[in-house]
């Protein structure tokens, strides 16, 4: 598909952080092949962040750079009707999910999407999940990448006792900010049994069986005591260390990391369950039998 051409169908997912993005990245490549014959174009974080910040692993969004982005998006539409993206950093990076309101500047890294889709409107997809769960695990994994925060816990404490995070508020700024765009939410916890069917729903086509691959292990949770120890390590060698400790306390292998107490557990589960009603009721949330 010559540069200038506009994408015919542009389908994003948002990968929101610690609802099992990188599994579903990893089995979309693994059956890139199958989708490449189905027409569709399957791009992963590294490719995005290779075409958008050369040299770099991160992701720095220059959405506000038209010509720029255009030009680099540009390189990535190799003749497939469909482009699929899958990115965890697009709505935003991982401290950006520490508030109360999630993803506070979606709209700014998001708006010009729409654009960059040419004619056709987006295809938008989110998975949620109930934030008694989901910040913990966003927390341990932040370990892995930053020094401890000593006060981001107490302070999520403070903001599910007083105003627990809505996905519905998500959901309404990313179509304020891309207003032509479709939404579809999954819940995390629908991953483990239907991915295959997420899959199918995010690429926009049934492309046949998709193979199965392992949960990565660099993205997996520690135990509490593994977070307890990896809070007090210091250090230039610090991630390291971090590293070590997560592998040598797997969940699986001592007592959850639950840092809310009962009421607080109950107001982040009451918000999640009535943001997936409401999803439901709006014809926004997929629904597996």
């Amino acid at each position: 598909m010559p540069a200038e051409t506009p994408i015919r169908a542009l389908r994003i997912h948002l990968g929101a952080h610690k609802t099992a993005t990188t599994h579903l990245q990893k089995a979309l490549h693994k059956h890139r092949a199958a989708l490449r014959a189905a027409d569709i174009d399957f791009v992963r974080p590294v490719e995005l962040r290779a075409a958008l910040n050369p040299g770099e692993r991160r992701l720095r969004l220059p959405w506000r750079e038209r010509a720029r982005s255009e030009a680099a998006l540009a390189g990535l539409r190799t003749g497939a009707g469909t482009l699929a993206i899958s990115e965890e950093n697009l709505a935003g990076l991982i401290r950006d999910l520490f508030d109360a309101t999630p993803y506070r500047n979606l709209a700014a890294r998001l708006g010009p999407l729409a654009r960059l889709a040419g004619a056709a409107p987006p295809a938008l997809f989110l998975a949620a999940r109930s934030f008694d769960r989901l910040w913990p695990s966003a927390h341990a994994e932040a370990l892995r990448h930053h020094p401890h925060d000593p006060g981001r816990i107490d302070r999520l404490r403070r903001i599910a006792r007083s105003a627990p995070p809505s996905w519905i508020d998500v959901v309404d700024r990313l179509a304020r900010a891309c207003p032509q765009a479709t939404i579809r939410v999954w819940r995390y916890e629908d991953h483990a049994a239907h991915w295959r069917s997420i899959a199918a729903a995010f690429v926009g086509a049934d492309t046949g069986p998709i193979a199965g691959v392992t949960r990565p292990k660099g993205s997996m949770s520690p135990s509490a005591e593994g977070v307890r120890l990896a809070e007090a390590v210091t250090g230039p060698d610090r991630r390291a260390a971090v590293l070590a400790i997560f592998a040598a306390h797997p969940a699986a292998a001592g007592e959850p990391y639950a840092p809310f107490d009962a009421a607080e557990t109950a107001a982040l589960r009451a918000r999640y369950e009535a943001d997936l009603a409401g999803l439901r009721a709006r014809g926004q949330l997929l629904v597996f039998d």
